[in-house]
C-alpha cells in the first residue's frame, strides 16, 4: 500500500484497497500511505485513500503528520483536502512544530 501510494499508482492502490489492504498500514520513510501522498502532493490518491477511512491524523514518519508533510512542501490543495477533511491544523509535527510554523520557516505563505 505505501509504495503503491508513494509512486501514485491508482490502480494497484484500488486493488490493494478492494483486497483489503490495510489503508492505514505504517511503513517507509513517511511512516504510512497518506503521509507519503501528501508530501508528493499525488490528489487523486490521497482522495481515495481519504474516500477509504485512512487516518488524516496519522503520526510519525518524517515529518510526524500528512498536514505537516503538505504544509512542508507547499501542497495547498493537499492541505485544504486533508483539512477538509478533519486534519488537526495544531498538530505538532516532527521537524518543524504546528503547520504554520512549517509554512513560515519554508515560506509557503500561500498556504496561510
Amino acid at each position: 500500500m505505501y509504495y503503491a501510494s508513494l509512486l501514485e499508482l491508482s490502480a494497484v492502490v484500488t486493488k490493494l484497497l478492494s483486497n483489503g489492504a490495510n489503508v492505514n498500514a505504517a511503513g517507509g520513510r513517511y511512516g504510512s500511505p497518506i503521509q507519503a501522498v501528501s508530501d508528493e502532493g499525488h490528489e487523486g490518491v490521497l482522495k481515495l485513500l481519504i474516500d477509504n477511512a485512512a487516518n488524516v491524523n496519522a503520526k510519525g514518519g518524517h515529518f510526524g503528520s500528512p498536514i505537516q508533510a503538505a504544509s512542508a512542501q507547499g501542497e495547498k490543495e493537499i492541505v485544504q483536502l486533508l483539512v477538509d477533511n478533519g486534519a488537526n491544523v495544531n498538530v505538532e509535527g516532527r521537524r518543524f512544530g504546528t503547520s504554520l510554523q512549517v509554512v513560515s520557516v519554508r515560506r509557503n505563505d500561500q498556504i496561510v
